[in-house]
């Protein structure tokens, strides 16, 4: 409720704002609990200073206060209550604000919101892995061509998983709510470290299932009866059609 007031707000105040903006550079980061983060967000502003603030989002709760810290000409300013949070902040030649968390929790898993000038940015979504839930990717090669090699990764936990394998030819994706990242890259053929899988699905290892056999005849006499309940009622029509015209 509380972020919805002040985006609304923002609206109202947008002659205020001016061309002041602020975006994440990432919309999702991942972590793994005992280490540290860091959130960057970009910011605008024709101010020669800026108060930068960070919240945190947990479902169906209001924005929680993190810190604030100043940059260009206010950055003496800041209010940091929690040790275990840290804030870069820059003003010259790129404006941005980092927050790192160090030593991260599962609770730490949240939407984070950096915020300055009555604009809130997009929500960075934050996922903190158990340490004991690391898997490792799968490598597929999907398919190659003259000039193309196409990999699939799968079923990883860790957003860099891939990075010496893909580098940063592609980004990881997941459905929401799925722990795992899939990912697919597309290089030149002999560029990219992938292989075939040795383990190939051998369709005669699966052995027939007695009711799935019974299952498909019962519906093959099914649909025999229908054509021919079919037929007969044409042919009636037709008889009748007949006797009707003579």
């Amino acid at each position: 409720m509380l972020l919805h007031l002040i985006w609304f707000l923002s609206v109202l105040t947008g002659m205020i704002a001016g061309q002041d903006s602020i975006s994440p550079e990432k919309q999702e980061v991942n972590g793994r609990e005992g280490e540290s983060v860091t959130l960057t967000c970009s910011y605008q502003t024709s101010h020669d200073g800026a108060l930068l603030y960070w919240f945190r989002q947990h479902p169906n709760q209001a924005p929680q206060y993190i810190l604030y810290k100043g940059a260009g000409a206010w950055s003496s300013y800041q209010n940091i209550p929690d040790p275990r949070y840290q804030s870069i902040t820059s003003y010259t030649p790129n404006k941005s604000t980092k927050l790192t968390i160090t030593d991260v929790t599962l609770a730490d898993t949240a939407l984070y919101y950096c915020y300055w000038k009555l604009i809130f940015s997009k929500p960075i979504r934050l996922t903190i892995q158990r340490k004991e839930d690391n898997y490792e990717p799968s490598y597929y090669l999907l398919s190659v061509s003259n000039d193309t090699q196409a990999c699939l990764a799968t079923d990883f936990t860790s957003y860099k998983a891939t990075q010496d394998v893909f580098g940063n030819a592609a980004e990881a994706t997941r459905p929401d709510e799925d722990s795992f990242y899939s990912q697919v890259a597309l290089f030149p053929p002999g560029t990219l470290n992938c292989t075939e899988p040795e383990e190939t699905c051998d369709a005669d290892i699966f052995e027939p299932d007695e009711k799935v056999n019974i299952l498909a005849l019962v519906m093959q006499g099914l649909r025999l009866i229908f054509i021919k309940t079919v037929v007969f009622n044409v042919l009636m029509l037709l008889q009748l059609w007949r006797s009707y015209t003579q």
